[in-house]
């Protein structure tokens, strides 16, 4: 029956609709055709206009917000959310680019769409270069209008003083309107973007004459160009003033129908007829929608219920410690994990009860943001036994039945700080013995040569020569001395904390007694031009990462080769970074080799080796902010390039 309705009131709606228009172009003259067109042309230029004008400017705020953004991670994270906005807001069209340069104009990020002409962000005068620099906004065409593309940049500015710019290059009108929305308002008619300067364009084509019949007719908003009529809307954005001109198309004479002449009789009902037949389809529609939207919240409610018991049960069974609580502490609701520990909201006890260091995380509770993930790091949980166990914390702030509450996260990591613990002890032994072996091959050499110059003291012939030979003697001896305390000094972690130390200094200290740890066929080569640059790391600890980097290349060259140590400074984009290079002739790796080099207990070497060193290096490097990469293919040899941040 509804179906039957509606064809029949759609049939009868169409009906009046073209009554309509048989009424009005039987009614249309040429001065309502002039009126037409240039009704047309002040509505659509004005339409469009203010379309671009809003465009603009809502990309203008869009590239003030990332220039605002107080760090260049975050300036990069918002310039990806812009681009993500315009890709899924916009018809990316022809041209887009978007980016962050320096204060040289060179590229630092940069999104890019569509023509390669969008690629180049630097400003196209020293006239635009000066306004940015002065901390102003810079908008206007590329190619001085030649191309369609804008480009709009606005400055970053860091405590008053230029740093860079972020850019954003775009196509706002292509052949068929803005971007293709208008397509279907134009009828043939075309739209265009001008900046107001008759001498841009020269004052003999078509452009200059449209804008010196803008300033002609003063303050109306259309006029006759030609065959067609032209509408002119003006606007201003970032001091550069624009004119958006739309021309209909050719003036087109009408049919003035002579036949139906009973229609002008019936005008009244031909207009309402339609409109009554409208509305009375959209309350038939409104109850069909009532009844459907009534079946589909019936629908969703059981779909609800349904879910609310699925994340109960997950919430009750997830193998992790789940609480719900407030910042004061006081516990809403637990899983049933929780139970495990005593923990229960009706003990009337507070989380903090259970936290071994209590102040650290009610301190990380008071400063956590709202709807964040935040890991507060390691604690000790109390157990009810009074047993404690080792967690990692994790907690997020949200809202639920009108106020905000906690939901923090407890992961048993017990099992790990005991395994982390055998790891680290494992390469230690394994560090002690390679040193032991070490040792032994030196003084094996030290007491040889002791020897050797005793029977030169006991064959000497006068005295002078045997006092000769006991110096030497003497001075191996405190040679000796002088090895036995670099090691000990070396071996033993006596630092609480790290503290500044010159780099290249660790590194030469580090080189020496790897040096007397390598074979006699291996060499170490070390250039340094780090220009004193400092770094905060434990000196046992650096030792120790360079000894396995050493050891590993000795092996990798199968005990002959040199080793090349260098160091130096690197600029990068988080800062000024020691860089260490250690780099080998071995046999060097593959992709699948260099994917697991850093994994505990991985190794290559056959039947030796624990695959403790190279996962140590990166437990060193990571535990001190730093990074570490690899470089290497089959028969080329392996160069490790290590970061530290640099000590102010």
């Amino acid at each position: 029956m509804f179906k039957f309705f509606n064809r029949l009131i759609i049939l009868l709606f169409i009906a009046g609709l073209a009554s309509i228009g048989i009424l009005i172009a039987g009614r249309e003259t040429d001065e309502s055709l002039t009126d037409k067109y240039s009704t047309e042309a002040s509505g659509n230029s004005k339409l469009i206009g203010r379309f671009i004008e809003h465009i603009i400017h809502e990309r203008g705020d869009n590239l003030k917000e990332v220039a605002a953004a107080p760090t260049p991670d975050e300036m990069a994270r918002q310039l990806q959310q812009y681009a993500s906005f315009i890709d899924k807001h916009y018809n990316l069209g022809d041209c887009f680019s978007t980016g962050i340069t320096d204060s040289g104009f060179e590229i630092i990020k940069s999104i890019t769409y569509g023509a390669d002409d969008c690629s180049v962000p630097t400003p196209r005068s020293e006239e635009a270069a000066a306004r940015i620099r002065q901390g102003k906004v810079y908008l206007g065409y590329m190619d001085a209008g030649k191309s369609s593309n804008m480009i709009l940049i606005y400055p970053v500015m860091r405590n008053g003083v230029f740093s860079g710019a972020v850019y954003d290059i775009f196509t706002v009108m292509d052949d068929s309107g803005v971007k293709g929305y208008w397509s279907t308002v134009y009828r043939g008619g075309k739209s265009e973007l001008l900046i107001d300067s008759v001498s841009r364009y020269g004052a003999e084509t078509e452009r200059g004459q449209l804008l010196r019949l803008k300033k002609n007719i003063e303050t109306r908003t259309t006029a006759k160009f030609g065959n067609r009529q032209a509408g002119f809307y003006e606007f201003t954005v970032h001091g550069t003033k624009f004119v958006l001109i739309y021309l209909t198309e050719p003036y087109k004479r009408q049919f003035v129908f002579s036949f139906f002449p009973w229609a002008g009789e019936f005008a009244v009902v031909i207009v309402f007829l339609p409109l009554g037949l409208l509305i009375l389809l959209i309350i038939i529609e409104m109850f069909k929608v009532n009844r459907r939207l009534a079946d589909e919240i019936k629908e969703r409610t059981l779909h609800l219920n349904s879910l609310s018991k699925k994340y109960e049960s997950l919430f009750q069974t997830i193998p992790e410690y789940v609480v719900v609580h407030d910042k004061d502490g006081n516990i809403i609701e637990q899983n049933n994990k929780c139970r495990e520990l005593g923990i229960s909201a009706a003990c009337g006890c507070k989380i903090f009860d259970f936290i071994r260091e209590k102040e650290k995380f009610r301190a990380r509770l008071e400063s956590m943001g709202e709807e964040e993930l935040e890991s507060f790091g390691e604690f000790g949980l109390i157990r009810g036994d009074g047993e404690v166990i080792s967690i990692s914390a994790s907690s997020i702030l949200m809202e639920t039945e009108g106020r905000h509450v906690v939901l923090s996260l407890f992961t048993d990591i017990t099992d790990y700080k005991s395994m982390q613990n055998s790891f680290y002890l494992a390469q230690r032994r394994e560090a002690v013995g390679t040193l032991a072996s070490g040792m032994a091959h030196d003084f094996s050499n030290i007491l040889q040569n002791i020897a050797l110059q005793f029977s030169l003291a006991e064959r000497a012939d006068d005295d002078d020569k045997r006092e000769l030979h006991l110096v030497n003697i003497n001075g191996i001896v405190e040679g000796a001395k002088m090895y036995i305390q670099k090691v000990l000094q070396s071996a033993k972690e006596t630092e609480e904390t790290p503290i500044p130390r010159f780099g290249r200094e660790l590194t030469a200290t580090a080189i020496d007694i790897s040096g007397n740890l390598m074979p006699p066929d291996v060499k170490i080569e070390y250039n340094d031009s780090s220009d004193g640059m400092m770094i905060n790391i434990i000196e046992s600890r650096y030792i120790q990462m360079m000894v396995n980097l050493c050891q590993n290349a000795s092996e990798a060259m199968e005990k002959k080769g040199i080793i090349t140590v260098s160091t130096g400074k690197r600029e990068t984009f988080y800062g000024s970074f020691f860089e260490l290079k250690v780099k080998d002739t071995g046999r060097g790796m593959d992709k699948t080799e260099q994917r697991s080099i850093f994994k505990p207990f991985y190794t290559t070497k056959e039947r030796k080796g624990a695959g403790l060193g190279l996962a140590t290096v990166k437990q060193v490097v990571m535990d001190n902010g730093g990074f570490i990469e690899v470089n290497s293919a089959p028969g080329e040899g392996c160069e490790f390039t290590i970061l530290l941040p640099e000590s102010k």
